[in-house]
């Protein structure tokens, strides 16, 4: 079985040699590790280049020419690897020694892909935070992933190359572990590791980044800062559709998953018009689909909530 790391850089010459130490210490070895760098204007290529000669592991080096975007340099770094496994990997973390053995552990014949959970940090490692997922409260299911637009980082992650086949071309705007959870959720199981293999470094400068609070003031935040999450419904019905729209193109559902997905998106549009909509409109919507059931198959928070920001955040 051979093993691949797909990683993308871009101006991370901070924390990068660190993350390739880890990478080339692992008791399972990849047989490459594959870097795409976007145009970085610091040390980045010359550290990466000190390591292309020192190490069993094969590194292979490319440079754009024209910067991608992070969207589509890991679209890139991926259609590169040859591996039968492939791993994610940011270029601003530490991986524990044997993530790689771990992964490679928990996948069977039905795995499509596996994750694993990570110690989020500050930007000293030794400051650690919490765990990424406390108490495994997001389950990779199909509901939560495909429904409920639900993700897992794309830096705890490894999958079969079969799950890329028909997934080119990425879809425009949307985050390369977006697509592949979802197409994982579609093709076959997910397998979750409950150990922290990885350090989550957040540093200020994360492409994507996480906060942190707990359960009493991430539920004050929902009545106190409601534009937040109507900016996350926006965010869940945009990606929804981009998504929706490759699957068709790329011929990778069925009719009826077809049929089921547009009225997922229609339920997620309303949402996402609730600061657009009048109070009135939107609460007959809501009303609606709540009778029809689409708040017991689609819904994330329940329709109370929802009518609560309709209320206050509605026109």
């Amino acid at each position: 079985m051979k093993i691949s790391i797909a990683m993308t850089t871009y101006n991370g010459s901070r924390f990068l040699e660190q993350q390739l130490k880890s990478l080339l210490r692992q008791t399972k070895k990849a047989d490459e590790i594959i870097i795409v760098d976007d145009g970085s204007s610091d040390d980045t290529v010359a550290i990466i280049k000190k390591y292309l000669n020192v190490s069993n592991t094969r590194i292979k080096l490319y440079i754009n020419e024209v910067n991608l975007g992070v969207f589509k340099n890991f679209e890139k770094a991926i259609s590169l690897c040859k591996g039968d496994i492939i791993f994610c990997c940011d270029q601003d973390d530490v991986w524990q020694f044997d993530k790689i053995e771990k992964h490679i552990n928990n996948f069977d014949d039905d795995t499509m892909l596996v994750f694993s959970n990570a110690s989020v940090t500050r930007e000293d490692i030794k400051q650690y935070i919490s765990p990424l997922w406390e108490n495994m409260k997001f389950q990779a299911s199909f509901k939560n992933i495909v429904y409920l637009g639900g993700s897992v980082a794309g830096c705890c992650m490894s999958f079969r190359k079969e799950l890329l086949d028909g997934a080119y071309p990425f879809p425009d705007q949307v985050y390369h572990d977006d697509w592949l959870i979802t197409l994982a959720a579609l093709k076959g199981k997910i397998n979750f590791i409950d150990e922290e293999l990885m350090y989550y470094r957040q540093h200020g400068s994360n492409v994507v980044g996480i906060v942190r609070g707990n359960k009493f003031s991430y539920y004050k935040s929902l009545f106190t800062n409601p534009d937040s999450y109507l900016d996350h419904y926006q965010y869940i019905y945009t990606r929804h559709k981009l998504v929706l729209t490759a699957l068709v193109e790329l011929n990778l559902i069925s009719t009826e998953q077809k049929n089921d997905l547009e009225s997922n998106l229609e339920f997620a549009e309303v949402l996402a018009n609730i600061r657009s909509n009048s109070r009135k409109v939107s609460l007959n919507n809501l009303k609606s689909f709540k009778k029809i059931g689409y708040y017991k198959k689609y819904a994330k928070f329940n329709y109370a909530l929802d009518r609560y920001f309709v209320l206050v955040r509605g026109k």
